[in-house]
């Protein structure tokens, strides 16, 4: 594999890890909220950076001090990030729109 200069120095850079150990106690909680409400109050206790502008804050980020600023912009209050929200039942939902456009 052939490697420019410039990428073999960014190789030979010490490579930070950012891996913290937590402990995790389960617990349920039931409530009259509706599922809705609920999610709504646990997603605006988790942080929605501007991708775009996190992605290039951290591509130019120098040193770890600044890529530790910038991923810290984009934490709520909590310390929480929202990277990828994923729907479980769009898949169906697609599925079913697409046998109303066959008929």
């Amino acid at each position: 594999m052939l490697l420019c200069s410039s990428c073999k120095a960014r190789l030979r850079v010490k490579r930070f890890e950012m891996t913290r150990k937590v402990e995790i106690e389960r617990f349920s909680l039931t409530t009259s909220k509706q599922f809705d409400e609920v999610i709504a109050g646990v997603n605006a206790g988790i942080g929605h950076p501007d991708i775009s502008e996190f992605g290039r804050s951290t591509l130019e980020a120098h040193s770890f001090a600044e890529l530790k600023t910038a991923v810290e912009k984009g934490l709520s209050t909590a310390g929480l990030m929202l990277f990828m929200q994923l729907d479980h039942g769009a898949r169906f939902c697609v599925k079913k729109r697409a046998a109303r456009l066959r008929r």
